[in-house]
């Protein structure tokens, strides 16, 4: 039931379909039909308009001379008609390629302004990384120096027997090698007075 209704609607669609190109066809034929009759039907123009123009006399004289300045008007004017309607085609066409060219510039900043901004984004993302992993660094840093300020004991102070008492002083120092923290220690012998 739905193949036979698919077939009907196809079949109903390629007839209007014809039926659409046959008039289209039909009217395209009368058209120029109209057209080719309007030409036929052109009326002169009046030849000899300019020769009346020229002076106050309503009797007109014809001469081979005269007519020949009155044709060569009219090819002059026809003439002009048709350099007119090319300046004007031409116009149109150099109107649509500044247009375009116009598209194009703007399409080209737009690309160039999304990867200017693209490299903007990835030089920002690296600068916050270094950044990040600098105070990682720093992070690591104090707490390894925190770690050795609790596990370095400082030696007690001397007791007041003597005068004079020797006291070792160990320090140390944090040494980042490879990327891992080291201890170096750094010796110095102190004389120290006793306090009484």
């Amino acid at each position: 039931m739905v193949d036979a209704q698919a077939r009907s609607l196809v079949y109903k669609i390629q007839v209007l379909t014809a039926k659409v190109s046959l008039l289209q066809a039909e009217n395209e034929g009368l058209r120029r039909g109209i057209m080719i009759e309007k030409n036929r039907r052109k009326r002169g123009k009046a030849l000899f308009d300019v020769i009346r123009a020229e002076g106050p006399s309503v009797a007109l004289w014809m001469s081979p001379t005269k007519v020949q300045r009155c044709r060569d008007v009219m090819a002059e004017k026809e003439y002009e008609k048709v350099r007119e309607a090319e300046r004007k085609a031409e116009e149109k066409i150099e109107k649509q390629r500044i247009k375009d060219a116009r598209v194009l510039e703007v399409i080209d900043n737009k690309r160039k302004r999304a990867e200017a901004k693209k490299l903007k984004d990835k030089e920002k993302a690296e600068q916050k990384a270094v950044r990040q992993e600098a105070l990682e660094q720093r992070a690591v840093d104090k707490q390894l120096s925190n770690n050795l300020n609790l596990t370095v004991k400082r030696p007690q102070r001397a007791t007041a027997v003597s005068t004079k008492s020797i006291r070792l002083v160990v320090k140390f120092k944090v040494v980042i090698i490879n990327g891992r923290a080291r201890l170096v220690p750094r010796h110095s012998l102190r004389t120290v007075r006793a306090r009484s």
